[in-house]
This record gives structure tokens, sequence and C-alpha cells, in this order.
């Protein structure tokens, strides 16, 4: 199973990410987080875990990436150093991040974490998530070929979410991706108007996840991710999730 996590900045995907992660662990899957978000490096704290060696790093840098992925330079990526696991049974990869002035663009970034999507494709059987950024850079990388099975967009209470969910559903329909689920995170109430407009333009809304205090008081600390409500609703959607993709908890 590999989801790929879509939604514009502050929608809540980096957490929502975590909370699936989490639920998957608890009935006997290994899940993979692939943090492949150029800007936030928040991810570690929510997992309370140390940052790890980035995957374009571990590659040899920029211009080795390159020439892995277009097949001048054949190497078999280490990732030893890049794997780190969380106390609740998450392994976390981070593809890299920018943080120089004048360093260039996400690209070798990016084509780190596809390279590592297609050696992974065949050979890993556990979960993935692919936690992408703010925007659709991304899918402009090329996707196909299988490596993501669900696109999961995560939408919060802004109308400005449908038009960007048109445009990303196309994108992935593009690009092969045979299924697109659109989640309404942060919500106050059932039956929204923002998921009423997604269920009128033929979405399919898989679930809501709850405002939940406890998420946002553990932001403020800086800590790792508490919830409450929201992992609830997260345990559902992760059946959800299985259901939709025929499969079964342990991985079975």
């Amino acid at each position: 199973m590999r989801v790929l996590m879509l939604g514009r900045g502050g929608c809540g995907r980096t957490t929502l990410s975590v909370l699936l992660a989490r639920e998957l662990a608890k009935i006997g899957f290994k899940p993979l987080i692939i943090d492949v978000d150029e800007s936030n490096r928040g991810i570690t704290k929510l997992l309370g875990v140390p940052e790890p060696a980035w995957l374009i790093e571990a590659m040899g840098g920029s211009e080795e990436v390159y020439k892995v992925v277009h097949g001048v330079l054949r190497r078999v990526i280490p990732l030893c150093g890049c794997l780190i696991k969380s106390s609740d049974g998450i392994t976390l990869i981070q593809a890299g991040k920018l943080m120089v002035g004048g360093e260039g663009c996400a690209c070798p970034i990016h084509l780190a974490a596809l390279s590592l999507l297609r050696s992974l494709k065949d050979s890993f059987k556990e979960p993935v998530i692919i936690d992408t950024g703010s925007s659709v850079e991304f899918l402009g990388r090329g996707l196909s070929g299988g490596l993501i099975d669900l696109a999961l967009f995560v939408a919060d209470g802004a109308q400005e979410n449908v038009e960007l969910a048109v445009r990303i559903e196309r994108m992935c329909a593009e690009l092969g991706i045979p299924n697109f689920i659109v989640v309404v995170n942060k919500t106050y109430m059932e039956g929204s108007s923002i998921t009423n407009r997604f269920q009128g333009l033929g979405f399919k809304v898989m679930g809501l996840v709850r405002f939940d205090p406890l998420i946002y008081w553990s932001s403020l600390q800086g800590g790792p991710l508490k919830a409450g409500p929201a992992a609830m609703d997260s345990r559902r959607l992760v059946n959800e999730l299985l259901t939709t993709l025929s499969l079964k908890a342990g991985g079975k």
C-alpha cells in the first residue's frame, strides 16, 4: 500500500500522515513514511525522533542523484543512516531539505525520493506513506508505473480546497494513480459545506477528521504528536483504506 498525501499548506497533511502510520502500526503493519517536503522539518518532532541523515546525502548529493536517476551511475542506495524508527513503530526517511539561499530547486530531493520508491516497488511489502509538500510540484516529476496505489487529498474547511482538488485529481489521473480520495480535516461538524461541495462534484470523501485540541497543544509545545478525537477518526480512516485496497491487518 503506497499512499500519496496531498493538500495545500496548513491543511494538516503531515499530522495526518503520522496519525495514519500510528494506526497502521497498532494493527500489525510496519509503516514507512517518506518525507518529500523540501521545506518543513517538523515531522521528526511529531514522531519524537532526531533528524536522520537525508536520502539525498546518502546518494552523494545533487549531482550524484541526477547520475543515478538518468542511469549514468549505478549505485545501491545505502539506507542504514537514513532510517529512524519512532517508539510507536513508524520508520521515517527524509528525502532532503532546502537549507541555503541560492542552493537551487527541489528537483534532486524529489528525484531521490522517486528513485527510492522505484527500488521499493517490488521488494517492500509494508505500507508506505509519502508526505509531499504544499505545492503540486512533486506530481510533475512523473509517478507512472504503479508507484502509487492511492492519492489522499487532505482538505481543511477553506473553499479554495475544491479548485485545488479538481486540478490535483486530474494530474493524478494523468499519472495513472488508480484511486483518489478526499479527507476533510480539522472539521467541527458532520456534513459541512466543504464536504457537500466535494460530494456534489463527484469526489469520494472517505472520512472526516475532527479538530483536536490535543494536537493543537502538542504542536504549541513542539513535542511528539498527541491526539484524541483525531486519532479515533484516523483509525476509522485506516479501516476504510484497507478495505479500498483489499488489504487486511498485519499485512495479510
